[in-house]
């Protein structure tokens, strides 16, 4: 929230869907101040009668299928909005870029603007017979632009959830998938810019930066079981954007956190015994604030 923040020329209202609202809170002290945030509410997500699919060992929370719910938590007036994933990092301006693209898809017949994140072609999975698609499109819906005036018109929550139910035992992306599925390629498609995925191997994402130029980068997105904040992740080039982004909000040069402490064990005693830690910005740091975090679960 903080790199949107930085980012823009204009102030702000931001909703946040928790469960835990209470737990929230005391974090978010660092942004109340923000001379761009005119202001922030922390909704309370309460437990819907639904049972989420695909969850079991996975590397995502019941959360990622709160923004199926929006039309029961986010207030009437609200016009547009733009969703943003937690693991997405806003690096340029936009401010003049959404208010075209706000004005693109009010003029459309689509409900929502997204990436494509790819076509589904005969080389990957099935993901159309998977999902009962008939369009060959699949978007990624960590950033998104949404019409909510449309998206209440239209009553699109209830037909998400109605989808995710007839379609429970085949959720393999959670409600990415259930969007996908249910628009079946029916929204506004956005540049690579406004969700910048990048990919866990290092000469891919070299390549794929290749493609666009810094400045002309918005969103860049951690998505999938990469991180910036898993030790691991944390040696990938394009983590130290993030980790530059949390110094701005933290004394500590360092945020990490490992959903499995053996894994994190491991490839921290792989980066020391190879030396791979010293290329790092701040590797004495690391090394300390990744032993706290092995010994006490604290995060950086």
């Amino acid at each position: 929230m903080r790199s949107i923040l930085d980012n823009s020329e204009e102030t702000l209202n931001i909703y946040v869907l928790h469960n835990e609202p209470e737990t929230l809170i005391a974090k978010l002290s660092y942004i109340e101040n923000h001379r761009k945030l005119n202001k922030i509410e922390i909704l309370e997500f309460k437990k819907q009668d639904v049972d989420f699919p695909n969850l079991i060992d996975a590397h995502v929370s019941e959360a990622t299928y709160f923004r199926l719910f929006i039309e029961s938590f986010l207030p009437d007036e609200i016009s547009n909005l733009v969703y943003v994933d937690p693991d997405v990092i806003c690096v340029n301006n936009f401010n003049g870029f959404i208010t075209d693209k706000i004005t693109e898809l009010s003029k459309s017949n689509y409900i929502v603007a997204a990436v494509t994140e790819h076509s589904i072609t005969n080389e990957k999975e099935n993901i159309s017979s998977r999902l009962g698609m008939k369009n060959n499109k699949y978007f990624n819906a960590g950033v998104m632009i949404i019409n909510f005036e449309k998206w209440k018109a239209t009553n699109t929550s209830q037909n998400l959830i109605d989808k995710m139910e007839s379609i429970y035992n085949n959720i393999n992306f959670w409600d990415q998938d259930v969007m996908n599925a249910y628009f079946d390629g029916e929204y506004l498609e956005l540049s690579q810019k406004w969700n910048f995925i990048i990919p866990i191997d290092i000469d891919l994402y070299k390549n794929k930066r290749r493609t666009i130029k810094d400045e002309d980068l918005l969103f860049m997105h951690y998505a999938g079981k990469f991180k910036p904040w898993n030790i691991r992740g944390l040696f990938h080039p394009a983590a130290e954007i993030y980790q530059k982004n949390f110094r701005l909000i933290n004394k500590q040069k360092y945020h990490i956190s490992n959903n499995w402490k053996k894994t994190a064990l491991f490839h921290l005693l792989k980066s020391f015994f190879s030396l791979k830690f010293l290329k790092l910005k701040h590797p004495i740091s690391f090394i300390l604030i990744s032993i706290n975090y092995l010994i006490k679960g604290n995060d950086g």
